[in-house]
């Protein structure tokens, strides 16, 4: 039976690692953590290689990156969660972190927190996506990105060949909100990328700010969207983009169409060109009858 277990590193932190095989593991870091209490965990963290569960914060003097080079022992990893907020981590470290985790082939839940790193570039991210296209049984992936300012629409063209092995992926989550240099090339890559994957059934997508985000990047977006037969839950984030009714119109036209969703959240709010407008044909309530839960952000004055 797996359970939590918080960890100080600063206390008993040997003993506690080496106690844990196939449990999960969530690091917590306190005031006083060491150079040297990271030192050994790190040493305890690689010859726990039945650990299937791993959670951990951001080790901000880990300048080695000692703590990443480790996890590529933890071949029976199963979900980690990494969280790298705020300038805790630059492509060398993204580029070791990418090196073990093309080793971890037995990952199926990955979350990692990058937001607000002013050092990753799109090197440090092509290096992370190629690292993706090994990890066949993932089934959910989060990625967050939100105010990595530095990278660009070229950065994003390796969604294609990452996504295109994880045929069991159920749940993405991808947020770029203020990453100014991405425009409808950058989502268009993702949107290419989402195509392929049949087994779909949640997408989180963050644009937040864009102002590179146009109706063609919706076209695009809503182009994939059609082959998504098994989507449940939709939550999309144009704020503050440069899309207008058009792109509205256009992924109401595609999402009705699956009798399957459940749930969708879209948001359009201090979207300039977004004006009063009456949606043609049915009202958008009206015409997702069937889901559970719907939620609009700005374009309630299309429902009249």
């Amino acid at each position: 039976m797996t359970r939590s277990v918080p960890v100080n590193l600063g206390q008993g932190l040997k003993a506690c690692s080496f106690s844990l095989e196939s449990m999960k593991l969530k690091l917590s870091i306190f005031a006083g953590t060491t150079p040297e209490d990271l030192a050994e965990f790190t040493q305890g963290l690689a010859k726990h290689t039945g650990l299937k569960d791993l959670s951990l914060p951001c080790f901000e003097f880990d300048r080695n990156h000692n703590v990443v080079n480790s996890l590529k022992e933890l071949l029976y990893l199963q979900s980690l969660n990494l969280n790298y907020e705020d300038n805790t981590i630059c492509d060398l470290g993204l580029e070791s972190l990418s090196q073990s985790l093309s080793k971890l082939t037995s990952l199926q839940n990955l979350s990692l927190n990058f937001k607000m790193n002013l050092y990753i570039t799109d090197k440090g991210l092509e290096g992370l996506l190629f690292a993706l296209q090994n990890l066949t049984d993932l089934k959910k992936l989060e990625l967050d990105f939100l105010e990595c300012r530095l990278i660009t629409d070229e950065g994003m063209k390796g969604f294609g060949s990452a996504l295109k092995n994880l045929h069991l992926l159920k749940d993405i989550a991808l947020d770029f909100g203020y990453c100014g240099n991405i425009t409808d090339k950058g989502m268009k890559q993702v949107a290419l990328a989402l195509k392929n994957l049949a087994s779909l059934e949640e997408i989180r997508l963050d644009f937040y700010g864009l102002k590179g985000i146009t109706d063609r990047g919706m076209e695009k977006l809503c182009h994939s969207l059609k082959y998504l037969n098994s989507l449940q839950q939709i939550d999309f984030n144009f704020n503050r983009t440069n899309m207008t009714n058009y792109g509205v119109y256009s992924i109401v036209r595609v999402l009705k169409r699956n009798v399957f969703l459940k749930s969708i959240e879209l948001k359009f709010d201090y979207c300039p060109e977004i004006m009063e407008a009456r949606l043609k044909g049915k009202r958008l309530n009206q015409a997702f009858s069937n889901l559970r839960y719907l939620k609009y952000h700005q374009v309630s004055c299309l429902l009249q």
